[in-house]
C-alpha cells in the first residue's frame, strides 16, 4: 500500500495517481502516503496542486493521517541554520472532502508543530520571559496571565 505514480511532464503539468490498494486496515499507511506525496512536490519545486480525495471520503481517519503526513512534509525547524530551507508549495486545494474536516486537521497540525518549534528551541533563546511573551503573542486574542514575573 502506498505508492506513487508520478505523470507530470517537465512543466510540472499533469497528474500524480496516488495507489492505496485495497486493504485499508493500515492507517498508518495514508501517513506515509501523504508524506510521499509531499515529498514529491517539493522535489519538483511546485507552487500549486490539487488533491482529489473522493476514495477517502468516508473514512475521516485516513484522510486525517494524509493531510499530517503531507503537513509534515513542509514543516522546517532551521531557526538556527545559516541555509534556510524554502518550500515552494503555497496553495493545496482538496476537492471531495469535507471543508471543516481539513481546518480541524491542520489546526490540530499547526499545534503540533508549535510545540515542535518550542521543543526544539535552545534555552538560551526560549526562557520564562521569552516564552510567556510567546505565548501572549501566540494567543493575542486571548486573555493570557503571567504568574510570578519577577
Amino acid at each position: 500500500m502506498g505508492e506513487l505514480y508520478n505523470a507530470l511532464d517537465f512543466n510540472n503539468e499533469g497528474v500524480i495517481y496516488l495507489g492505496i490498494g485495497e486493504n485499508f486496515l493500515d492507517l498508518n499507511a495514508f501517513k506515509a502516503l501523504g508524506f510521499q506525496l509531499g515529498s514529491l512536490l517539493n522535489k519538483r519545486k511546485l507552487a500549486k496542486v490539487t488533491i482529489d480525495l473522493a476514495l477517502l471520503n468516508n473514512n475521516t481517519q485516513a484522510v486525517k493521517l494524509f493531510l499530517e503526513g503531507l503537513a509534515n512534509t513542509q514543516h522546517n525547524f532551521d531557526h538556527y541554520k545559516k541555509d534556510k530551507v524554502v518550500n515552494t508549495l503555497k496553495e493545496v486545494s482538496f476537492i471531495n472532502v469535507d471543508e471543516k474536516l481539513i481546518k480541524e486537521t491542520f489546526n490540530i497540525i499547526e499545534g503540533i508543530n508549535t510545540t515542535r518549534n518550542l521543543v526544539n528551541t535552545t534555552p538560551i533563546d526560549l526562557y520564562p520571559e521569552s516564552y510567556a511573551n510567546y505565548i501572549s503573542k501566540l494567543f493575542k486574542d486571548t486573555k493570557v496571565e503571567v504568574f510570578n514575573k519577577e
